[in-house]
């Protein structure tokens, strides 16, 4: 921001937030190839919840329900990964 590149960076912020690593999962690996990115997923969300946890920086609520949040998408997700006739609705 202080170098007047404000509009860049939101522009960059805007695009990484439209990216959901849960529905590309979802959508494009069966149940079996899904496992092992949701595990690394959840090994480094539950690293980095555990940094918060210790460091306890100044936004620290905002930072730990944004993690909890995160393993708990990750964790529904991981359940929906079955194939089957709902996952074939959802990708209708």
């Amino acid at each position: 921001v202080a170098a007047g590149q404000k509009e860049e960076m939101m522009a960059w912020i805007n695009f990484a937030a439209e990216w959901d690593e849960y529905m590309f999962t979802y959508g494009h690996m069966s149940q079996s190839s899904a496992d092992t990115p949701n595990e690394i997923r959840l090994v480094n969300l539950r690293y980095y919840l555990h940094q918060v946890l210790t460091d306890k920086p100044p936004d620290m609520e905002f930072l730990v329900n944004a993690y909890v949040k995160k393993i708990a998408g990750v964790a529904s997700m991981k359940r929906a990964q079955e194939s089957g006739p709902q996952k074939e609705k959802d990708l209708e």
